[in-house]
């Protein structure tokens, strides 16, 4: 389970960092974390769960639409480039005062041996950075 950074940056570009062994966040079971991708050892069928929070504190104008998005990749031998697994948006009114939106996504999918798993994300200065509101992670299917 990888959680918000505590510190530094969240993002190279609109790929997401994360934090991989203080607080809430572990990497085990042969999976291994660095620079934004998360590798997948073994084939088999992975339980994909991803949640992220944005946040905005400050009111705009009237006009402001905040399109959210995020979605998680795979690369893998069989695809040699990136491949959507899957995408979640929404949309928020940035004339509220004040708003918090959770978007979260779950998902059963095979992967490949060798497989790395990142996530990319629209508007990452407004992504809340509490370990329990945004967390990536990936769980062995006993299937």
């Amino acid at each position: 389970m990888l959680t918000a950074p505590f510190s530094g940056n969240i993002s190279i570009g609109k790929r997401l960092l994360w934090e991989s062994d203080m607080g809430q966040a572990f990497c085990e079971g042969g999976l291994n974390y660095s620079d934004g991708y998360l590798w997948v050892p073994e084939e088999g069928y992975y339980n994909l769960m991803l949640q992220i929070t944005y946040k905005h504190t400050k009111e705009t104008s009237a006009s402001q639409i905040y399109h959210l998005s995020y979605t998680a990749w795979v690369i893998s031998g069989d695809y040699k480039k990136n491949v959507p697994l899957m995408t979640v948006q929404d949309s928020m009114n940035g004339s509220m005062k004040a708003w918090s939106k959770s978007l979260h996504v779950s998902r059963l999918l095979h992967l490949a041996a060798d497989s790395k798993l990142m996530v990319t994300s629209s508007h990452t200065s407004l992504i809340g950075l509490n370990e329990d509101e945004t967390f990536f992670g990936v769980e062995r299917s006993p299937r």
